[in-house]
């Protein structure tokens, strides 16, 4: 059910569990102790026993530590191979699990002080925003041209082929003997350049190029 939750949602839940965790086994060893005193005064008494797989039981659900030393302390089943064996098995395998969730939570620790510690460089040593590189959409207008033309020859021939195109001529040159025109919204310019350049009079014809402000 952990994945369901957020990495935060996770670490609080873990800072909540961890000592009601450690609470429920420090009580565990403290009742497993208990029970292998108890069930060695009824031994020695003729009482009612504690069965074995209740004794057992407690070492294997975390009252391994507590357990194993009511065995030796009260001198309770250490002749039992079950439990002469078997408690400081259950103990080592309930060891490695521990150092397995450690190494798991030092590691997730870890990673939050390296990820900490790139979010402090990056707000102390802010990267410049990369540039994207500059093409042709950027330098050119995407519809408009500049034609010059002969003027011996004059600019009708050009206005013709303009208007048989469908475009707009959009400044007229006094200064020297070119205009300007828009091309029509479904005209490939690349195409009308080319054409553009076989018309009578035409000595070329170049895209507008748009005003870089820096």
């Amino acid at each position: 059910m952990l994945f369901f939750f957020t990495s935060k949602q996770r670490r609080m839940m873990q800072q909540q569990f961890t000592p009601f965790v450690a609470i429920i086994l420090l009580l565990l060893n403290v009742v497993a102790f208990l029970a292998y005193g108890i069930d060695k005064y009824k031994a020695r008494h003729n009482k009612w026993r504690i069965p074995e797989s209740t004794l057992i039981g407690l070492a294997v659900i975390g009252g391994s530590v507590g357990a194993l030393a009511g065995m030796y302390a009260f001198r309770h089943k250490t002749q039992h191979a079950k439990f002469k064996y078997g408690l400081p098995i259950i103990l080592i395998l309930q060891l490695l699990l521990l150092s397995f969730c450690s190494c798991s939570t030092w590691r997730q620790a870890y990673d939050r002080g390296r990820e900490q510690e790139q979010q402090w460089q990056e707000r102390r040593h802010p990267q410049p925003p990369q540039q994207r590189p500059i093409g042709d959409a950027d330098l050119y207008s995407p519809s408009t041209l500049i034609i010059h033309y002969d003027a011996a020859i004059g600019k009708q021939p050009l206005f013709r082929a303009v208007k048989k195109r469908k475009a707009e001529v959009v400044y007229d040159y006094r200064s020297f003997n070119a205009i300007a025109i828009r091309l029509h919204k479904n005209d490939n310019i690349h195409k009308a350049m080319e054409q553009l350049k076989k018309v009578k009079g035409v000595l070329q014809v170049s895209r507008d190029r748009k005003v870089q402000l820096h």
